[in-house]
């Protein structure tokens, strides 16, 4: 009875180290940083390029995790208001 008590542990504790690893470990390529949002209190933390070990992750929806490239471009239309050439002879253009 003991050896099965035993089996039972290590096979509870065997599952417990890869559902840490599954849920708390988080590869970050070495071309991208992450941020991860802890829902139960607002903080943000920056994860590294590399392994991170994030404890908040072992309880099931507590945290959201974006990983972004670093780099990236984005097209954006900016419109740029320019004033009449008459106002460049004014105070306060000199």
């Amino acid at each position: 009875m003991k050896n099965a008590w035993l089996k039972i542990f290590a096979f509870a504790f065997v599952a417990a180290l890869c559902y840490g690893a599954i849920a708390g470990v988080f590869l970050i390529d070495d071309h991208g940083f992450g941020v991860i949002k802890d829902r139960a209190t607002g903080n943000c933390r920056y994860l590294y390029p590399g392994i991170n070990v994030v404890p908040e992750g072992l309880f099931p929806g507590r945290i959201r995790v974006a990983r972004y490239p670093v780099k990236m471009t984005h097209a954006v239309d900016l419109r740029v208001p320019l004033p009449p050439l008459r106002k460049l002879e004014s105070d306060h253009y000199t």
